[in-house]
């Protein structure tokens, strides 16, 4: 439902606490960038610009927006000073090796209800990456 109401060049931006998760997000968007537990999500190509992140953060008008949500804050931060590049998804990614994702409302990895064999025997994604 994200994807679909994202703007020309919009992102989604998601914690993901499982792999399960992040199975999830690169297969519902042509375009993620992973950083780790971090992931941003497009229809469009991601360009990740740190400078441009820099100077928006420093912006008064864009740090009182912040205020009344430092955690927003603190992920546009973590954005712009990481260490290298992030992980790249495009939709060359072979997305039919993605198993077990989530579909539905009650996903099992908020719950800690173990998962199914399968899980432990899907590909992880770090092999996948370009």
């Amino acid at each position: 439902m994200i994807r679909d109401r994202l703007r020309p060049g919009g992102l989604a931006i998601t914690r993901a606490p499982t792999s399960r998760v992040e199975r999830t997000f690169v297969a519902v968007f042509p375009y993620v960038a992973s950083y780790g537990d971090f992931l941003l999500g497009s229809r469009d190509p991601i360009v990740i610009d740190r400078e441009r992140i820099r100077t928006r953060l420093a912006d008064p008008a864009v740090q009182a927006y912040y205020d009344n949500s430092r955690r927003g804050h603190r992920v546009a931060a973590r954005t712009a000073h990481r260490s290298g590049a992030p992980k790249m998804f495009d939709p060359s990614f072979d997305r039919s090796t993605i198993v077990d994702i989530n579909t539905d409302l009650f996903p099992r990895d908020e719950f800690n209800i173990p998962p199914p064999q399968q899980w432990w025997n899907a590909v992880p994604l770090a092999r996948h990456a370009r």
